[in-house]
């Protein structure tokens, strides 16, 4: 076979689907983001492979964006809009996010108190637990600093953008990345932001 006919080898279907565990626990957790993706490598073998040179960092952060961008476009013409993780389930702690509202709850699991009145609208990350509060980002461009104890909103922060990519902590820090690439360092303590930096320059 020539090295032309070697590039363009179409893919072959197996007999049944074949599927690796680390496949599905990849996608549960948010690592991969395409469905079909995984699907295709269960049905078919012998497909063409990225080349290990292949920046997947850079095309995942283009990828989302040109998402976002698609989204933003239909919702300002009326459409609903249903994107993947919009159903997504993160536990950290004794909080927890499900189909965009939070949740806290008691040390035997039970809701002591849920978002959908506290916040601006869905939060499709992950919260960070700081000492006694819940930092909450949304996709209505705010975050919330809310008490763990009753949910009552302690302090809001406008963002340029939404927030889609789960929130990191360190201390009284919050470090939050909107969908621009935009990080914004927060001061949970003293309720202000320390600086931002553009993650696309």
């Amino acid at each position: 076979m020539s090295a032309s006919e070697e590039d363009f080898k179409t893919a072959v279907q197996r007999d049944s689907p074949y599927l690796w565990v680390t496949w599905l626990t990849k996608l549960l957790v948010g690592e991969n983001s395409c469905e079909w993706a995984a699907w295709f490598r269960g049905h078919y073998q012998r497909y063409e492979q990225v080349p290990s040179t292949f920046d997947e960092t850079t095309w995942q952060l283009n990828h989302t964006a040109l998402l976002n961008r698609i989204r933003s476009d239909l919702e300002a013409k009326g459409n609903s809009v249903f994107m993947e993780n919009q159903n997504s389930f993160a536990l950290k702690g004794h909080a927890a996010t499900l189909g965009g509202n939070v949740y806290a709850l008691d040390l035997n699991l039970r809701e002591r108190w849920s978002t959908p009145a506290k916040v601006s609208g869905p939060v499709l990350s992950a919260p960070a637990i700081l000492s006694d509060t819940l930092i909450v980002a949304t996709d209505a461009k705010q975050v919330h600093q809310l008490s763990l104890l009753d949910g009552r909103e302690e302090w809001s922060f406008g963002v340029g953008e939404k927030v889609r990519a789960d929130i990191a902590s360190q201390g009284e820090r919050v470090y939050i990345i909107d969908v621009d690439g935009i990080v914004h360092a927060l001061d949970a303590e003293r309720r202000i932001e320390l600086w931002t930096y553009d993650s696309q320059e």
